[in-house]
């Protein structure tokens, strides 16, 4: 004779219903309470009460992608690689991914026009925008979309965005370096080679660092002190050279 489980007690804790049996004690979703009538007193066959048990660890699972996205938007590979690292079934994971789909809370185009918009409020290039949606693994043709989005001329307007900022900073360095640590910067946020010249030629830097250069050198005939005259002299316009200053300008300088 099957085994019969009898509902003895149902008490509810934070989000889930502790459930007491004859068999033993489980915590299910409402969604499972409702959907199988799991009443205090109701008996269930033990294949049917198997059957309530994986429907529940269905639905726990299905919460627990609902909490995944919650925080923030995902992309489906997202929802699925963390449904495989909850141990979750291919049919599981097809059947969960569906049901989020339905209620509308993944939607891989509107992800990657959201990260569009947040990559130019963050004054990011193209390329780190192409980087974050293929992390995403972004379906190709929505990649394409969103990237002709960010045409030339947008790709412009940003940088120049940046190179404001880029500006205010590091005046007291030559222009050598001035230019050398922009184009670095550019580069780094993704922006491509042409923009970043274009951008970078069109600027007007302020150049304040011969009010430094003497300074410079006094810090460098410190570091240098122990070396003969011409020994210091060469250690000095290299570092100097390294720093962005021109050779006429540390050789002027040096002979004061």
């Amino acid at each position: 004779m099957e085994k019969m489980i009898e509902i003895l007690k149902i008490k509810k804790d934070k989000k889930r219903f502790i459930v007491y049996t004859n068999d033993g004690e489980y915590k299910f979703t409402e969604d499972t309470i409702v959907s199988f009538m799991v009443l205090k007193g109701k008996t269930f066959s033990e294949k049917e009460f198997k059957k309530i048990v994986k429907a529940n660890c269905s639905d726990e699972l299905f919460n627990k992608a609902l909490n995944y996205i919650s925080y923030q938007m995902r992309s489906e590979y997202e929802i699925y690689s963390y449904l495989k690292e909850k141990e979750a079934s291919q049919v599981e994971i097809e059947r969960i991914i569906k049901k989020i789909k339905d209620f509308g809370y993944i939607d891989d185009r509107a992800l990657a026009k959201y990260l569009t918009d947040y990559v130019i409020r963050q004054k990011k290039g193209p390329k780190v925008l192409e980087r974050k949606l293929q992390e995403k693994r972004i379906d190709e043709e929505i990649i394409k979309e969103v990237l002709s989005s960010y045409d030339f001329d947008k790709e412009i307007e940003v940088a120049n965005l940046l190179m404001d900022s880029i500006l205010k900073k590091n005046t007291d360095k030559p222009l050598k370096a001035q230019k050398m640590n922009a184009y670095t910067k550019l580069a780094r946020d993704g922006f491509s080679g042409e923009v970043i010249n274009h951008v970078i030629n069109e600027a007007t830097f302020s150049d304040n660092s011969l009010e430094r250069i003497e300074k410079e050198i006094e810090k460098q005939e410190y570091k240098y002190r122990d070396l003969d005259d011409a020994k210091r002299r060469e250690k000095m316009i290299a570092s100097l050279l390294r720093k962005g200053y021109e050779y006429s300008i540390i050789s002027r300088y040096l002979e004061k």
